[in-house]
């Protein structure tokens, strides 16, 4: 493979282990988000702490998606400077 299509593949999958990283991220601020919210009993309103809970998660959440979509381009340029289609190439 040429370098080009090589440095391409390791920076999709880099993109596609920080996508993982900020989904487990978003999965344990929404939790952490709930807990302060149940164990506020009496109106279950999330309290501040909760709250900045929730900006970390929505911030991973649109994080993980710009980064996926990255990945995916990458993966895709790279695959596309390899893989040549005979019927397109006439």
């Amino acid at each position: 493979m040429e370098p080009f299509a090589d440095n391409l593949l390791i920076w999709s999958a880099i993109c596609g282990c920080v996508a993982v990283s900020l989904d487990y991220l978003q999965m344990l601020m929404g939790w952490l988000a709930a807990s302060q919210a149940a164990s506020n009993k009496p109106d279950y309103e999330p309290t501040k702490l909760g709250r900045t809970f929730v900006k970390i998660l929505n911030v991973a959440f649109y994080s993980k998606q710009a980064v996926a979509v990255v990945g995916v381009i990458f993966l895709l340029i790279a695959i596309g400077s390899r893989v040549s289609v005979p019927a397109l190439a006439n």
